[in-house]
């Protein structure tokens, strides 16, 4: 029977040490831009810089337009009808794309990085032209709503876009 408790006790201590070491490994509050993360990228390529982006890009566009959903959802729009105008320029179609979208601004209202996933009922694109058409477009891009701060909004986007101009 104390054979039995000194395994347990031993296996919890060596569980605990572990789980310290691990947490001291990557400290939660410590996160770090990702030089080599590219502009651009299909969801679940980059995981762990993924996150580091969510952390460090902590408020939403809403936050920035006052928590004006109306105004988000303009300055959002805009944004697309945009990137639907560069798309033209470059010979570039986005009609039939339906995409999950979460585009991370600088506060001066460049692009970060773009991170995107197809819809299911998206037509047939190889990603790796999705991919350098956004990256390209991120390069080129500043926001014309002035931003307090550096954020983030994530949401869907469907080309071709039917919003007023």
């Amino acid at each position: 029977m104390n054979r039995t408790l000194l395994y347990i006790f031993a296996f919890t201590l060596l569980s605990v040490t572990e789980a310290a070491h691990a947490q001291a490994a990557y400290p939660v509050n410590k996160y770090q831009e990702q030089p080599n993360l590219p502009k651009a990228f299909l969801l679940g390529e980059y995981e762990r810089p993924y996150e580091d982006l969510i952390n460090i890009y902590e408020k939403s566009m809403l936050n920035l337009c006052d928590n004006n959903i109306v105004k988000a959802h303009e300055v959002w729009n805009i944004f697309l009808l945009e990137m639907e105008e560069y798309s033209k320029q470059v010979n570039f179609d986005l009609n039939g794309l339906k995409l999950y979208l979460n585009v991370f601004f600088n506060a001066d209202g460049t692009i970060q990085n773009i991170v995107y996933f197809p819809k299911p009922n998206c037509k047939n694109i190889v990603f790796e032209h999705l991919t350098t058409f956004l990256i390209a477009f991120s390069k080129n891009y500043k926001l014309k709503y002035p931003l307090t701060d550096r954020c983030s909004h994530q949401s869907n986007a469907s080309f071709p876009n039917f919003i007023r101009r």
